[in-house]
Formats: C-alpha cells, sequence, structure tokens
C-alpha cells in the first residue's frame, strides 16, 4: 500500500506535468518554450513564459566577457518557473546574505492571453530595466509584477536579469575585460527581443525601452550606444539618468582590478599583468567575490559598479 507522503508527491507531480503539457507553447529560433498561465488583477488569465535564456551562462572562461550566443537546443524549455537571480549583496545595509547565481542571464516574457492570428496587428513591446544601483535588483515578478499591464491586454512585457557589481561592470581597460558586461547583456537582449518577438505575436519596429533609477541611466546610455541603435524605437527613464554618479567613469580602472585582487587574497596583485589578474580572479569563487565588498566599499559606495 503506498504511503500517503509517497501519494501526494505523485499527485503533484502528475498534477505539474499536466499543467506543464497544458501551458501555452512558442518556438523561437532557439527552439521551443512551453509557459504557463497566470491571472491578472481581473483574474483575467494571461500567458508567461520564464527564465528564458538569452546568452550563455557566464560562468568559468566566460567570467568577464562579453555575452555569448547561445546553442539551440532541440525538444521543449521548460519556461514554467523563474530563474536565479544574478549573484548580489545588498551592501546598503549591514550583515546582508548573498543571493542568487552567476547562471543568471535570463528573460521573463509575458503576454496577453490572446493568440495573434495571421493578419492581426502585433502588439507593442515594453523592455523593462531593473533599478539597484548596477548592484542588486532582478526580474523577478516578486518584484516587478506584470498583472497590470497584462490586464490592459496591450502590450507584451519582457523583464531582464545582467550581470551585477563586480561580475557585470569589472574592468582592466584593455581588450582583457573591457567592462560594462552588465550593459552588454542588455543589448544583447534588445537583439533577443528583435530576433524572437515577433514569434509572441510582438511587433520587433515598436519596442520600447524603459528602465527605473539605474535602470533608467541605462536606457540612456541604450540611447547613446551604437550596440543598441535601431533595436528600440522609444524609450523611458524615471528616478534616474545617465548624468547620476552611478555612471560617472572612475580613473584608474587596473587600480581597482588589483585591489579586487587583494581582497580576495590573490598574492602580488600589484606586480600581475591584466591577464594574470583576471584569469586569478576567475577562479575566485562567486561567493568570495560578493564578500569582498565589505573591504572594498568606501562609505556606502562600492566602486566597481561606477562604471
Amino acid at each position: 500500500m503506498c504511503p500517503t507522503g509517497v501519494l501526494l508527491v505523485v499527485l503533484i507531480g502528475i498534477v505539474r506535468a499536466q499543467n506543464q503539457e497544458d501551458g501555452p507553447l512558442v518556438c523561437i529560433q532557439d527552439g521551443c518554450l512551453r509557459g504557463r498561465y497566470l491571472e491578472g488583477l481581473s483574474s483575467k488569465r494571461y500567458q508567461a513564459f520564464l527564465g528564458i535564456p538569452y546568452a550563455k551562462p557566464p560562468v568559468g572562461e566566460l567570467r568577464f566577457r562579453n555575452p555569448q550566443p547561445l546553442d539551440p537546443w532541440t525538444g521543449e524549455y521548460d519556461a514554467s518557473f523563474e530563474r536565479s537571480i544574478c549573484v548580489q549583496k545588498i551592501y546598503y545595509f549591514l550583515n546582508q546574505p548573498i543571493d542568487g547565481s552567476e547562471d543568471c542571464l535570463y528573460i521573463n516574457v509575458f503576454r496577453p492571453n490572446q493568440e495573434v492570428e495571421n493578419g492581426e496587428k502585433p502588439l507593442p513591446v515594453l523592455v523593462y530595466i531593473h533599478g539597484g544601483g548596477y548592484s542588486e535588483g532582478s526580474s523577478s515578478m516578486g518584484e516587478h509584477g506584470p498583472e497590470r499591464l497584462m490586464d490592459s491586454g496591450k502590450v507584451i512585457l519582457v523583464l531582464m536579469q545582467y550581470r551585477l557589481g563586480v561580475f557585470g561592470f569589472l574592468s582592466t581597460d584593455d581588450h582583457v575585460a573591457p567592462g560594462n558586461f552588465g550593459l552588454k547583456d542588455q543589448a544583447a537582449v534588445l537583439r533577443w527581443v528583435n530576433r524572437n518577438i515577433d514569434r509572441f505575436g510582438g511587433d520587433p519596429s515598436s519596442v520600447t525601452l524603459m528602465g527605473q533609477s539605474v535602470g533608467a541611466a541605462a536606457v540612456q546610455m541604450h540611447m547613446m550606444s551604437p550596440l543598441s541603435r535601431d533595436l528600440f524605437s522609444r524609450a523611458i527613464s524615471f528616478g534616474g539618468n545617465a548624468l547620476g554618479f552611478w555612471n560617472k567613469p572612475r580613473e584608474d580602472q587596473i587600480g581597482i582590478v588589483r585591489e579586487q585582487a587583494t581582497a580576495v587574497g590573490i598574492a602580488s596583485a600589484d606586480q600581475l599583468s591584466s591577464e594574470e589578474l583576471v584569469q586569478a580572479l576567475r577562479n575566485v569563487t562567486a561567493l568570495e567575490l560578493c564578500e569582498s565588498i565589505e573591504k572594498l566599499k568606501f562609505w556606502h559606495m562600492f566602486p566597481l559598479t561606477q562604471y
């Protein structure tokens, strides 16, 4: 006779499998995505495609490198649940835990629950960049719920994650680690939208880029960047701009990298070349790098996020 606990686990697994099979299906250039249905504030259902990868995981030798294109997959990708947030530590307060993973280059896509038939006008697209001082934040629905926009039935929403802190903004000021990886991740999301959003019923020629706080500053950076040219048609910035202190370049970037290396115990960091420094930092765990923030910050600021 099957124990009650085992039976319950089996039943939950069956229900989850059924829900996954019944979820919406969209096929993009990389492969097919099986999403899920959620309810808005008015109990109107909408479609959610969660944790979609847009670049290879920036781990190992891909740490401190520009985002790399994905390899296509076969079968259906399970887009019914969110993936990890980008590794981070909220340094505004004392004794905060480290959260997240380096494997975090994922987006969430939401669309109203109606199929866009041939001949129907595609929906405009809103791509959102979260704030957080280039050091924290995520695309999580817990932080940025899509319900109100989905209740309108008039827009497709894309929420992105991008590398933060030392992982997203360390630079040796040369070809070894050119820096601004977090902003380049954002540009990679815009390229993904340009290639794939029509499969969700979205209009790639009607993309609005929106950001809050440091996300607002990032929006304005993309307005000036050749990497983002022609990838969006409108922009909304609120709560921040590109003239804020968080966007001010710091002098002697290689010197800051040496300080970072010393903070995690790399010997003779002041004598290593930029290649040796970066390779040594790739061998340090993400946990150690995040913990080192406390040794590097002055007042409440962490210098590696001000690139």
